[in-house]
């Protein structure tokens, strides 16, 4: 209920206002690992296996942190606090201060850009998996999110244009 209102984060000693926080955060700490176990961010990879794996970790990284603003910021507000940004695993499992709004969303489109490229040509075997589209759709959510539209048509017109879905 509270949750699926986007009310949870009114009153912040409420358990529903944890659940969200926890889950998107177990998405951002398992990608990162599959990031850092693939050599970290900036890795540079050499097979196509290689290449898939970090791009569907980098897209549920950035899903993760798009959800995570959707759920806890009224409206984008580019120099607004927002949440901790985590790109590896921490050692020491300290937290990280609050980044702005425009560092997080940064972060997930640099993160979805990239994704975006080490998935080209890759044919996922089920709906469960990220591809290339399911990328450049998230992408397209974050530009809508941040008031440029421009960018969610190019995104959503590639989509349509070229992934074989169809409309509705």
């Amino acid at each position: 209920g509270r949750i699926a209102n986007l009310t949870g984060p009114d009153d912040y000693t409420r358990n529903e206002n944890y659940q969200p926080w926890r889950y998107y955060y177990r998405v951002v700490a398992g990608a990162n690992d599959v990031i850092d176990g693939l050599g970290g961010n900036d890795a540079v990879l050499s097979t196509d296996n290689e290449k898939q794996s970090m791009g569907q970790a980098k897209a549920m990284r950035a899903y993760a942190y798009f959800y995570l603003m959707q759920f806890f910021n009224t409206e984008y507000n580019a120099s607004a606090e927002a949440i901790p940004l985590y790109t590896a695993v921490s050692p020491t499992q300290e937290a990280n201060p609050k980044s702005t709004q425009a560092e997080v969303y940064a972060q997930i489109i640099d993160d979805l850009t990239e994704a975006i490229t080490l998935l080209d040509g890759f044919d996922r075997a089920n709906r469960g998996m990220i591809d290339k589209y399911v990328a450049e759709g998230l992408l397209a959510y974050t530009y809508a999110a941040m008031g440029d539209n421009a960018m969610a048509a190019q995104y959503s017109l590639d989509i349509i244009n070229n992934s074989g879905f169809s409309i509705t």
